[in-house]
């Protein structure tokens, strides 16, 4: 019987007899904070079925129990202070994020001035001219809406004021957002950025990553679309909802707890989020050192010390360099450029069975790289251009610690190891439809680097660093170098060269067939190309691209 028609009528009915057990489920005290209450039946074949699985909340003032209520409405008053408690003891109890926050430095080129709680004044831009202060930046989804924003001819109205009414939904929500925290400056890419000036959007999309690094916190719209879609609003209440007394006290009078149906894990609803499948809001999330992000069902708080839900629960990314903590350690490192050249040195000379020093220190923050570049990959960019800018803020975070050259999405003293990369296709293509995707014209990267080509998902084809490994280079790079297209190293590129001293084969087309009689200097090698081309579609496809 499917556990979705078992309900007060089938019970009175007397159907399914077997006994049924409640227990809770395996957890992880420091990922879930408390266990699920699962429901489960075993059948009359012997076969374990699950009923369902709940969490165990209580009302709020009782929350050192268990999980919390969530509220049934983000705009209200007390959702809007749970987020600034959240704020303010971040700030006042986390003392590594206390130690690394400046309550005022150089604020961004320009803000929106949204006053504070109570205020009744329109918000306005304002041009900071070096000015010193504190603000929050706004992640957020375009959502094809480019009607509110600001260019030349508006910018000096925006100065005067912006009337409340006229930002769409989920702006003008995240000015309330921005009051309620205290906060009196917000940054808004549409309104903080000249859109039909290329040299500002250039200057100002190379600084990006250090206005998310340095905001306050960063509201983040992980549920919206668009921009008028909004993210304070009411939500749903729970399908399924009961209540139980629990006798917890010595007095005798019961807490009164309830079930709620469980949840699905915090990393997948994330990821699945409409903002999480834009390129450019990657680094935002990664870069900021707080993060408030509203959901469809609840809020959510990241810092370097606390990761939580607003029912109550922890909350733990999937992969390491998802952690605020790992991010804030890259970007607070200084290079030791004696002692990485030493560990090169080290590493030239060691024998391949050897474990490689190499590893030890530098090649684990080259691995983040390659997860970055697999998770940003599978994202959307509204512009094809901006592929290497939206990547630039997190490029310039991993610089400083690798004491290393950026070079068009891939790093010099890594390139041997980033070059064995392939993309898998924007849709799933049989040969005989395999076609050329177009570039824009003024779009250069160098045909090695991943960047060079349109589709999905990248995958690195890298040796593992775990020093069991035995790997022997067949290459050496003798120069690589990638030319940007202004003065922004880790932004658009206009070109560039890679020059590999290597053993040379020859070998045909894939695409024709092999034919035993035909000589050939590297069967094996020619086989395998063949194998490899006809049994994964997405080699056929990037084969096909002009690099």
């Amino acid at each position: 019987m499917p556990a979705d028609v078992i309900d007060r009528e089938w019970i009175a009915a007397g159907k399914g007899e077997e006994q049924i057990y409640l227990g809770l489920s395996k957890w992880a005290p420091e990922s879930q904070g408390i266990p699920y209450l699962t429901v489960l039946q075993n059948t009359l074949r012997g076969i374990q079925r699950s009923l369902g699985i709940f969490e165990v909340f209580v009302e709020r003032g009782f929350e050192h129990l268990l999980a919390r209520e969530v509220f049934l409405s983000s705009s209200s008053d007390a959702c809007l202070s749970v987020a600034a408690g959240w704020l303010s003891d971040c700030l006042s109890k986390h003392s590594i994020c206390r130690r690394l926050y400046q309550e005022d430095k150089p604020l961004p080129t320009r803000v929106i001035n949204v006053g504070s709680a109570g205020e009744t004044d329109e918000p306005r831009l304002i041009v900071t001219n070096g000015a010193y202060g504190s603000w929050a930046a706004l992640s957020y989804c375009w959502g094809g809406d480019s009607t509110f924003i600001l260019k030349s001819s508006n910018l000096e109205g925006m100065m005067r004021s912006i009337p409340i009414e006229s930002f769409p939904t989920t702006l003008r929500d995240a000015v309330r957002v921005t009051r309620s925290l205290g906060i009196r400056y917000l940054w808004i890419d549409a309104l903080c950025i000249l859109q039909d000036s290329r040299e500002d959007w250039a200057a100002e999309a190379s600084r990006m990553g250090d206005v998310y690094k340095g905001a306050k916190v960063t509201i983040s719209a992980i549920s919206s679309p668009g921009t008028g879609f909004g993210m304070l609003k009411k939500r749903e209440a729970p399908s399924l909802c009961c209540q139980l007394d629990w006798d917890s006290t010595q007095d005798g009078n019961p807490t009164p707890v309830y079930l709620r149906s469980g949840s699905h894990l915090w990393d997948v609803n994330m990821t699945s989020s409409p903002l999480n499948t834009r390129g450019w809001t990657l680094q935002e999330a990664l870069l900021s050192p707080r993060t408030l992000s509203y959901g469809a069902q609840q809020m959510i708080w990241e810092c370097q010390e606390c990761r939580i839900d607003e029912g109550g629960r922890p909350v733990a990314p999937g992969d390491k360099y998802r952690e605020k903590k790992f991010i804030q350690d890259l970007i607070g490192a200084k290079p030791n450029y004696r002692k990485q050249a030493l560990l090169r040195r080290l590493a030239a000379l060691s024998m391949p069975k050897l474990l490689n020093p190499v590893k030890l220190e530098i090649q684990k923050p080259y691995d983040r790289w390659f997860d970055i570049i697999l998770e940003y990959s599978s994202r959307r960019l509204t512009v094809a251009t901006d592929v290497l800018p939206a990547l630039s803020g997190l490029a310039r975070s991993f610089q400083n610690p690798l004491a290393d050259r950026y070079c068009a999405g891939l790093w010099a003293n890594d390139i041997l190891r980033g070059l064995m990369w392939v993309r898998e296709p924007h849709k799933s293509l049989v040969p005989s439809s395999i076609v050329e995707q177009p570039k824009p014209l003024d779009y250069y990267v160098p045909s090695w680097s991943w960047a060079s080509i349109s589709g999905r998902k990248i995958t690195f084809f890298y040796p593992p660093t775990d020093g069991y490994c035995v790997i022997e280079e067949q290459a050496k790079v003798l120069e690589v170098m990638a030319t940007p297209s202004l003065n922004d190293p880790f932004g658009q590129t206009r070109g560039g060269y890679l020059v590999i001293q290597a053993s040379y084969y020859d070998i045909r087309d894939p695409r024709t067939k092999i034919y035993e009689d035909v000589p050939n200097d590297s069967p094996i090698l020619q086989s395998k190309l063949c194998d490899t081309y006809t049994g994964v579609p997405a080699f056929q496809v990037e084969f096909c691209q002009q690099h």
